[in-house]
């Protein structure tokens, strides 16, 4: 969405994408900072993660006092491991053993292990979160739209999130520790007291041009 309207081919501000995950709506918003992309997936489940913590936090370095009890771990519908940590010097600290990782997810069919900070860096933000993926070839992701999908909603089931109006905004930090920081906005829209949609906003920039040939 970001190279079709960066070089003028989206002909309206809205686009759908097919995708492996499914129907992925686009809004493609100008601000005075540069082009916005906002996502919007189909409503992430989140549920209670039923399995022992102990090899997880092993595989990631992490001692039971690193995790948080502002939330239970929960498991995403996209099998996204969400794990409260204590503070954000547990996530600074972090130095996981890719390899027990990437077992541990090919064993339990997780896709993601995501850590999440309610201390941040940044005094407008909610979140900071670091998020790894071995097994997929992803020792650690920047920023992972998917992943902040599934957060607002894991926050609003813990009762961190009210919705005045029946929405809730909040900006979200990753890739700090990478040194490639990213800032996602996020909002969640609430309807009977529950969460029924969810977007994510984030800023995209061409870092690489080239050609592809075909012969």
């Amino acid at each position: 969405a970001h190279l079709l309207a960066e070089t003028g081919r989206l002909s309206r501000d809205r686009v759908v994408f097919d995708t492996l995950g499914g129907a992925l709506s686009v809004t493609v918003s100008p601000t005075p900072d540069g082009i916005l992309i906002w996502l919007e997936p189909a409503l992430p489940a989140c549920a209670p993660y039923p399995e022992a913590l102990g090899p997880v936090l092993d595989a990631l370095k992490v001692s039971a006092d690193g995790v948080g009890s502002w939330a239970p771990p929960a498991l995403s519908g996209e099998r996204d491991l969400l794990i409260p940590a204590a503070g954000l010097e547990v996530l600074k600290s972090l130095a996981p053993d890719m390899n027990r990782l990437a077992r541990l997810g090919d064993e339990r069919r997780i896709r993601g292990f995501c850590l999440t900070s309610r201390e941040t860096l940044d005094r407008d933000s909610l979140t900071h979160s670091r998020f790894f993926a071995p097994h997929y070839g992803i020792p650690e992701d920047p920023v992972s739209g998917s992943v902040h999908a599934a957060i607002p909603v894991w926050l609003w089931q813990a009762g961190l999130l009210t919705a005045a109006g029946g929405v809730t905004r909040f900006q979200a930090e990753q890739g700090d520790s990478l040194g490639r920081p990213g800032r996602l906005q996020v909002e969640l829209h609430v309807a009977d007291g529950r969460p029924a949609r969810v977007r994510v906003g984030v800023r995209a920039v061409t870092v690489l041009r080239g050609t592809l040939r075909l012969e």
